[in-house]
């Protein structure tokens, strides 16, 4: 009998198909499509929808997006000083020339708390469901002139530059080779995480990315996220890796 698929996760889990729900929503296990299922539910995600997603499992193929934007909550916008790092997996490309260099494992320690919960949640998952696995979020976008355009209408990025004094389109962005460099970093770690609980892991196809970036095509209306046509992408890619 073929597989039922079940989404749930983080935001970019919506692109793929996860209905939105108010703020204060109970988890709830809603049909999307023929064999899959989502979990909705309230944000931010506390414990009850993880629970609810555990006790949804058996059975199911759990195809769980797991936060995403850290790189860009975090670096949308450069320090001072500017930072750059080389990863090991990739020890290759330009070097930003008024960067203060830093080693990698100071940005994998950065990141790690943002990992932390997954590996158990995981673990959960995995003695439940028929096959868990772990949804690469889509690549940063590289082009700075369309990004400072998209901040015209992202209030929480221009509230927190606001706060500081700093005009949104004026301030200096990360260089997009950092960008992408930290979205590695990022899906490294949940790769980890994934194998640690004996899971799978499975990153944005090669047909959506432009190098480390994220095709234009696919790009949604914000700094961060994906489209529908991303979601369709990757939801058929997931379906062949079951």
């Amino acid at each position: 009998m073929p597989p039922e698929f079940l989404l749930a996760g983080h935001s970019h889990a919506y692109a793929l198909g996860l209905p939105g729900a108010p703020r204060s929503s109970t988890p709830a296990v809603v049909r999307i499509a023929d064999r899959r299922v989502a979990l909705t539910g309230g944000w931010p995600r506390e414990s009850d929808y993880w629970d609810a997603l555990v006790d949804a499992a058996p059975g199911r193929v759990v195809w769980l997006s797991w936060l995403g934007n850290e790189h860009i909550a975090e670096f949308l916008f450069a320090p001072d000083p500017p930072f750059d790092f080389i990863p090991r997996s990739r020890p290759y490309g330009p070097i930003a020339p008024d960067a203060r260099l830093v080693p990698e494992s100071l940005v994998r320690a950065h990141f790690q708390r943002y990992v932390a919960d997954l590996a158990p949640l995981l673990a959960r998952l995995r003695a439940v469901a028929r096959l868990v696995v772990v949804v690469g979020p889509p690549p940063p976008k590289g082009d700075d002139d369309a990004l400072r355009r998209r901040l015209r209408n992202e209030a929480h990025f221009r509230t927190r530059l606001a706060a500081i004094g700093i005009d949104a389109a004026g301030a200096r962005l990360t260089p997009p080779h950092v960008r992408a460099r930290l979205w590695r970093v990022i899906q490294d770690l949940r790769d980890e995480a994934a194998a640690e609980a004996g899971v799978r892991s499975v990153e944005c196809p090669p047909l959506a990315r432009d190098h480390d970036f994220l095709k234009r095509q696919f790009w949604g209306d914000d700094v961060t996220h994906a489209n529908e046509a991303f979601g369709a992408l990757m939801t058929a890619h997931l379906e062949r890796t079951a």
